[in-house]
């Protein structure tokens, strides 16, 4: 939980979802929720808020993935990093395809014959080749 939704007089924006993001993230590398060594949101919030640092990420997380996941964890929202600024983080930046200048059809949505044939012939990246790892 965000420490604006914590703390409660400051309201709260778009920025939540940057710091939900980021849980989401650590979750995905780690197999746990972050700041599972914490009993209550508070104590979280105190960590973070005093010592503006973010969740434990292990060692095998490469330097360039752990600096990206932790600028989700501002403790301030207002000085936190809006998707578009992810979006161009070193650690993004080689992924992201060029916008092509011809226009998409609209998506199709829907379990149909040729959509499960597509699905079929989807390979994943070989695990061992992420970056996210060292």
């Amino acid at each position: 939980m965000a420490p604006e939704l914590i703390d409660n007089r400051q309201g709260y924006g778009f920025s939540i979802d940057i710091w939900s993001f980021g849980c989401t993230v650590v979750q995905m590398l780690t197999g746990s929720i972050p700041f599972k060594e914490y009993d209550n949101a508070g104590a979280i919030l105190y960590k973070c808020g005093n010592f503006g640092t973010g969740p434990a990420i292990p060692d095998y997380v490469s330097d360039p993935c752990r600096t990206f996941v932790l600028r989700t964890f501002e403790p301030k929202a207002v000085n936190r990093p809006t998707a578009a600024v992810l979006l161009s983080d070193p650690f993004i930046r080689p992924y992201r395809k060029q916008r092509s200048k011809t226009p998409r059809p609209p998506a199709t949505y829907g379990h149909t014959p040729s959509h499960r044939s597509h699905l079929h012939q989807l390979h994943p990246e070989p695990f061992d080749r992420l970056v996210c790892f060292r």
